[in-house]
């Protein structure tokens, strides 16, 4: 099962270098469907700074989601940090990714 999560990891650490290469902005849920107005009200390098972060975060802490799995309170405190790392770059992209001139 280490495995899985090893292949998982690496698959994140392929898109987040996809993201910030600029070759993965299909992948940015949202960006992808908007309309070119809409794109054009955000900073798309901050979006891929902020996309590729979470996932080479996610990325990181996947391996270790099997390692302890024994221990079902650190699994608890990995998820609850994976899920508040996603509120964070949610709100980031909602402010910093946002063009400050329209």
């Amino acid at each position: 099962m280490l495995y899985f999560f090893l292949t998982l990891s690496l698959l994140f650490l392929f898109f987040a270098i996809l993201v910030i290469i600029g070759k993965g902005d299909m992948l940015i849920a949202g960006y992808n469907t908007a309309s070119e107005q809409q794109r054009m009200k955000m900073n798309i390098k901050r979006v891929r700074i902020v996309v590729s972060a979470l996932l080479v975060f996610v990325a990181i802490i996947l391996p270790f989601i099997e390692v302890f799995e024994d221990h079902p309170n650190i699994i608890k405190i990995l998820i609850g940090a994976i899920v508040a790392i996603s509120l964070i770059d949610v709100i980031l992209i909602n402010t910093w990714c946002k063009n400050k001139t329209q």
